[in-house]
């Protein structure tokens, strides 16, 4: 098992498409920081601070009652934005490009027969299905947290105070309490959020195999489920916020959508392990 995740994780991971998707990804997020407010509200802490005056000496002082980070970030404050809203929508494109469509060209190429012959079956696509799972996670997750990077290179870091109302996080949100006290942690939730659920709509690409036979239809499977759900909780149940598309941004991740969004990631997990169950039955 050790030997065959080897290999497809570094199928995954070490070719140029999967560097090509970071670097797109990478640039919207760069995109989200230099459109959105935070360079004005860098250059204009910067200026202040650098020039000595009465604000920039109190909010060196007095850290929580300024503008810090996550208020510029991505994942908060800049959701909105344009390129934020561009890389939510086609994330599960870039997601499956590197490795989605490997099982099928693997079928294909008949290589997945000397594979087998050498390895138990089961190993094999347990191998496939974990590699889909991270390579699509790590595509969701890096981009963003390069963002948070870069918005930390311009304003201190800082815990968030409920009282400034200068971030959308509100008492309704799931977290809430952890945002405004272990920003830390709420951080840590926010990316394994994110990491499972692309990581889960890039499993699709695998379980579509077996009723789909065409590469570039694969590659889009994940994005067709993705924006179905966020279409039909949008207009058959109007809880938008409840669709995974919104929510894997914990900014509107709320309360009473708990219950949808564990639905969806139990019908995605059961999409994703009948992957291995129609393996047993397959005959390559």
């Amino acid at each position: 098992m050790k030997s065959i995740l080897k290999i497809e994780l570094k199928r995954a991971f070490c070719n140029k498409l999967f560097y090509c998707v970071l670097l797109a990804g990478c640039i919207m997020a760069a995109g989200v920081f230099f459109t959105s407010n935070a360079m004005d509200i860098a250059k204009l802490w910067d200026y202040e601070y650098l020039n000595g005056t009465d604000y920039g000496v109190m909010a060196t002082s007095k850290i929580n009652l300024m503008d810090v980070s996550l208020y510029i970030w991505m994942g908060t404050k800049a959701a909105n934005n344009v390129f934020s809203y561009l890389f939510a929508v086609i994330v599960p494109v870039l997601a499956a490009i590197p490795y989605g469509a490997t099982y099928l060209t693997d079928v294909k190429s008949g290589l997945v027969n000397q594979i087998t012959a050498r390895v138990k079956k089961s190993s094999y696509y347990l191998a496939k299905l974990i590699t889909a799972f991270v390579s699509g996670g790590t595509v969701a997750v890096v981009p963003v947290f390069f963002n948070l990077l870069m918005c930390m290179c311009v304003l201190p870091w800082g815990t968030p105070i409920y009282s400034t109302h200068y971030f959308p996080v509100g008492t309704e949100n799931v977290f809430a309490d952890l945002f405004y006290t272990h920003p830390v942690i709420y951080l840590i939730i926010y990316f394994a959020f994110s990491f499972i659920v692309a990581g889960l709509f890039n499993c699709l690409c695998m379980t579509f195999v077996y009723f789909v036979d065409n590469i570039f239809v694969i590659l889009l499977v994940p994005f067709i489920m993705y924006f179905s759900l966020h279409v039909i909780f949008t207009y058959c149940t109007n809880m938008g916020h409840s669709s995974l598309l919104w929510a894997s941004k914990l900014t509107y991740f709320y309360k009473d959508g708990v219950v949808a969004i564990v639905i969806q990631l139990i019908i995605l997990t059961a999409a994703a392990l009948s992957f291995l169950i129609r393996s047993k039955k397959d005959v390559i």
